[in-house]
């Protein structure tokens, strides 16, 4: 842990000097393996730390890419916050299948906030939630991991076909819901960037 530590401060030293977005990334990640290196007293005790670190992390990133307009430096805390979060979620659904509900709508939940702070982080992780979630009905339902694939398959191309042939609409929604957002709302989401997903 001591090595992460050093990093830690150096990459925070050379964030410092060189105001460059990139840094963020050594500190944050340094910092989490540090967080998650301390942890190791019981499993259960490093899931909750794992989950409650990337909350925080995630929301440091968010107060962040709110007041810093000109530079991205929420793109690596958002990244490992996300990271640590969702692993650690999933980690503390898979103990407990009766979580399994909370699991899938906390997922889904992570997709509109992909959409709300313009961020592709939350859907990537959003969209493995689903699917896993998914993936684990489907085998609970056949019981056999080749039929529990084969209808996973199928769900997920119907899906897909479905989200393609009405993309437009679904844009279309997506952005009568943005322009009916309430003042506070609109003024609490991030400046948008040429990266971020779109309205």
């Amino acid at each position: 842990m001591e090595f992460f530590i050093v990093i830690l401060g150096a990459s925070s030293f050379g964030l410092w000097r060189s105001n460059l977005p990139i840094m963020t990334a050594p500190v944050v990640f340094s910092l989490w393996a540090v967080v998650w290196l301390g942890s190791f007293d019981a499993y259960e005790t490093e899931e909750v730390v794992s989950i409650f670190f990337g909350l925080m992390v995630v929301f440091i990133a968010y107060a962040v890419d709110w007041l810093v307009r000109d530079k991205d430096f929420a793109f690596w805390p958002y990244l490992c916050g996300t990271m640590s979060f969702w692993f650690g979620l999933t980690a503390q659904m898979s103990d407990d299948g009766n979580l399994g509900f909370l699991y899938l709508i906390i997922n889904i939940g992570m997709l509109f906030l992909a959409l709300y702070l313009r961020r592709a982080v939350f859907l990537v992780f959003g969209a493995l939630g689903v699917i896993a979630t998914l993936i684990q009905t489907a085998t609970g339902i056949f019981g056999d991991d080749m039929a529990a694939f084969l209808a996973f398959f199928i769900i997920s191309a119907v899906g897909t076909a479905l989200g393609i042939a009405h993309r437009a609409q679904l844009l279309s929604f997506w952005s009568k819901f943005v322009k009916t957002m309430p003042t506070e709302m609109k003024r609490l989401r991030p400046a948008k960037r040429k990266h971020f997903l779109a309205d």
